[in-house]
């Protein structure tokens, strides 16, 4: 920075410099015109010409040489060298006397004639006498020329020299003068500015203190910029920020406002030092500082902050905090006001400079800038976490095959990607109307509309008007930020009013499922980026859903084949077992699913005899059924055609074996029970031995010794039989696998030494009561474990010794 006076005082200086330097020079060029001229002092005594004392000498020699004396040839060769660089110089230095000179020159040109043609014929020796005297008069006439050469230019010298020196001395006084008179001036203005150059001075020290100021803060903003670059977290930004700027304005509080997207409200989030104020909201449109920021986007200052009318909507609150000024810059991003910066001055006002203003815009900038990158940056990592948890819902949704289980699942899984009040899955029936299948309120766990009460949801009829039914119809998803202000919404009179909603459809492959209703309490509560995952999340629980759905009518099909399936198998059994004199049969058949391998018949043959068949087809459900099916056909089949108990089981295994599939087999016991004798033979294929309980309690297991492989597993098996007499209180207990390998949950088996003891306990009990004994002991030890196996008892007791046959 120059002021005027500096500017003056350098014109001054530079004028100064110049009129020295032009002096210099005038001298200068003075010098050399009379240089040029010849008219330098001293230049009419001592100039060069041809020297007298020469000329004599020379004269001398010649004469010398005349009269004949010796003459050394050195001296004389000497002698007329030195004339000779005499005439060389007047050659270059005498054209400034005309007359005289020509003279000089003509007789210079004739004695140098002379001279050069005589050394040239004679080879440098003396000359001869007549060469000699056609010398000496040149010689002569030259010093005669030359004497009046000397004296006219030493007048003319003396004249020029006298000239000079006076013209010398008045540019000498010239030069003094001049320089007295600017050297004046110089003093003149410097004293006249002495002021105004101690004020400038002042200046510039004060510009050099505020350049100073400026770099150091400069210096701030780049570390303050750095703190904030270094932090990712969008509340660690802001605290640091609050507390960054209220050391470097030394001021005594600092508070950070953010806007929501709509600009409609401002959430103090940040301050330093923390106050009772945290969190306060603001509405913008009714406050003026912040409309004036937003439109401005400059620093507002405002000295008076309880006085001032822009500060009317949180006069209240600054009065409580006797503020005294505020002064206000906006959280600029890409030409969005984001939020504000508030610098409160408390207990006294403060006066903010136009530097400092400028400074809190730039500092405001650069949180802004901190903000969006903690913004973006935890959009990507939520964007991340999204993806993973969509992909693990999708694989929990999809891991349950029940459909209310999967209802359950899809609510419970989506508040982890969308925060909601409440949800709810409505489904498309085949009356094409919306029904609500299950719902979720308030973080508790899911209910099924069998569950909750009719306020809780409303089902869509075809044609009526509401929101989710224009996601249905129009296949896309619908956001409405505020319901009170939607033609679309539907409001169910419900236990909360829905404020907010985001409706995505159900699709599959082009099919339409139903509908997925998200809902918030208040409004604004959801955004674009919620409506994208809810797209996602729905496809995920469409796929769930269908699967479900599919499985449920195959299983609800299957259930209903089995049923079927069921009650034709149990119309193979016999509808009702004989009834004879002195004995009593019971028996308990129980598949473990709808249908079962197991069988078992009685049958009244001739000659007074019954037979007596217990058998388990390997395989359950409907493979079990069918082979069970063919196994007692084939059986009732070689009952009647055989009287042997041996020959009925190898006629069986005869007729079956091509016809049972590979690694599958029936397991038989066969008995032939005379009536009259109350005998018992007995031939066994596979089959568990049954036991007989003495009427004292011992047990006896009805073994064989022969071949027992099961049915339908080679072609030609030798089996055979043993026999048994029974006795008044003796009781014949059949049964199969499914009764010693009943299991807990941890896979511990009834086991025969449970079954003996039960035997031996009970055994006495009349065969009905024994049987459900036997069914509550097993219950008791397996618990709740679906049964794994089929089970089948089948009790013969002998009362008395049997009478007549019926």
């Amino acid at each position: 920075m120059f002021s005027r006076a500096i500017v003056i005082q350098s014109l001054i200086i530079i004028g100064i410099m110049v009129g020295i330097a032009a002096s210099i020079g005038f001298t200068l060029q003075l010098s050399r015109v009379l240089t040029s001229q010849n008219l330098s002092p001293g230049w009419g005594v001592w100039g060069p010409y041809v020297n007298e004392r020469e000329l004599i000498s020379l004269h001398e020699l010649l004469y010398r040489i005349n009269l004949g004396d010796t003459v050394d040839a050195e001296v004389y060769e000497w002698q007329r060298n030195l004339v000779r660089r005499r005439i060389d110089i007047s050659y270059d230095f005498m054209p400034d006397i005309p007359a005289l000179i020509d003279a000089e020159l003509t007789n210079i040109r004739r004695l140098d004639a002379l001279m050069e043609e005589y050394t040239a014929i004679e080879g440098g020796k003396i000359p001869d006498r007549e060469t000699v005297q056609q010398l000496l008069p040149i010689v002569d006439d030259m010093v005669v020329v030359n004497r009046e050469i000397l004296h006219t230019r030493r007048q003319a010298g003396d004249i020029v020299y006298h000239d000079t020196i006076k013209a010398t001395q008045q540019l000498q006084i010239v030069q003094i003068v001049t320089l007295v008179f600017f050297l004046i001036l110089g003093i003149l203005f410097f004293w006249m500015t002495r002021k105004t150059f101690k004020a400038d001075i002042e200046m510039v020290r004060a510009y050099a203190r505020q350049s100073e100021r400026y770099a150091l803060r400069i210096a701030e903003v780049n570390r303050f910029s750095l703190v904030m670059s270094s932090h990712l977290n969008q509340t660690e930004i802001l605290d640091i920020a609050a507390q960054e700027i209220a050391r470097l304005f030394d001021i005594e509080h600092v508070s950070i406002v953010l806007f929501d997207v709509q600009q409609q409200i401002g959430t103090l989030v940040a301050e330093y030092p923390l106050t009772q104020l945290h969190g306060l909201q603001i509405t913008l449109p009714a406050d003026p500082s912040s409309q004036q920021l937003l439109h401005s986007e400059q620093a507002i200052v405002i000295e008076g902050a309880t006085t001032d009318p822009r500060t009317s909507v949180i006069h209240d609150i600054l009065v409580a905090s006797d503020v005294g000024s505020l002064m206000l810059a906006p959280l600029l991003n890409r030409g969005c006001t984001i939020g504000l910066i508030s610098l409160e001055s408390v207990h006294h006002q403060r006066t903010f400079t136009r530097e400092e203003q400028d400074l809190i815009v730039t500092i405001a900038t650069a949180v802004a800038a901190a903000v969006e990158n903690a913004r973006l940056f935890e959009a990507e990592q939520i964007a991340h976490i999204r993806a993973e948890t969509l992909g693990e819902i999708a694989r929990v949704i999809s891991s349950s095959f029940d459909l209310d289980e999967v209802l359950r699942l899809i609510l419970e899984e989506l508040c982890k990607v969308i925060a909601y009040d409440k949800a709810s899955i409505m489904l498309l029936d085949d009356h094409q109307t919306l029904r609500v299948a299950a719902f979720q309120i308030d973080h508790q766990p899911s209910v099924s509309v069998n569950g909750i009460g009719q306020q809780e949801y409303v089902n869509l009829k075809p044609g009526q008007h509401s929101a989710a039914r224009i996601v249905l119809e129009q296949r896309t998803a619908m956001l409405i930020d505020d319901t009170r202000l939607s033609l679309h919404w539907f409001q169910a009179q419900t236990t909360h009013e829905i404020r907010s909603w985001l409706g995505v459809p159900l699709l599959l492959g082009g099919n339409s499922l139903g509908v997925l209703n998200i809902n918030a309490f208040e409004p604004h509560q959801f955004d674009t980026n919620d409506l994208d995952v809810a797209l996602t999340f729905a496809n995920h629980a469409a796929v769930a859903l269908e699967k479900a759905q599919l499985y449920r009518e195959s299983v609800t099909r299957i259930e209903q084949e089995m049923a079927i399936a069921g009650q034709i198998q149990r119309q193979l059994f016999p509808r009702a077992l004989p009834q004879l004199d002195g004995i009593t049969l019971s028996v308990f058949c129980q598949p473990a699913r709808e249908t079962g391998g197991d069988f078992y018949d009685v049958l009244r043959l001739n000659d007074g005899r019954m037979g007596i068949m217990v058998g388990d087809a390997s395989g359950k459900s409907i493979p079990g059924a069918m082979l069970m099916a063919i196994a007692r056909s084939t059986a009732r089949s070689a009952a009647y055609n055989h009287t042997r108990s041996e020959a009925v089981v190898a006629e069986i295994n005869r007729l079956i074996v091509d016809d049972v599939p590979s690694f599958s087999f029936v397991a038989l016991c066969y008995a032939i029970f005379h009536l009259g004798s109350a005998s018992l033979a007995l031939s066994n294929a596979g089959q568990l031995s049954p036991i007989v309980r003495r009427a004292d309690g011992s047990l006896e297991y009805l073994e064989m010794h022969g071949p027992t492989l099961p049915l339908g597993m080679v072609m030609d098996v030798a089996y055979q039989s043993i026999e048994c007499q029974l006795a008044t209180g003796d009781t014949v207990i059949f049964y199969t696998d499914g009764v010693v390998e009943a299991q807990t949950g941890d896979h511990q088996l009834f086991g025969f030494e449970r079954w003996e003891g039960l035997i031996r306990q009970y055994g006495h009990l009349p065969p009905q009561a024994f049987i459900e004994r036997v069914n509550q002991e097993i219950a008791d030890f397996v618990g709740s474990v679906p049964q794994h196996d089929d089970i089948t008892l089948l009790v013969l007791r002998v009362d008395e010794l049997p009478g007549p046959v019926h």
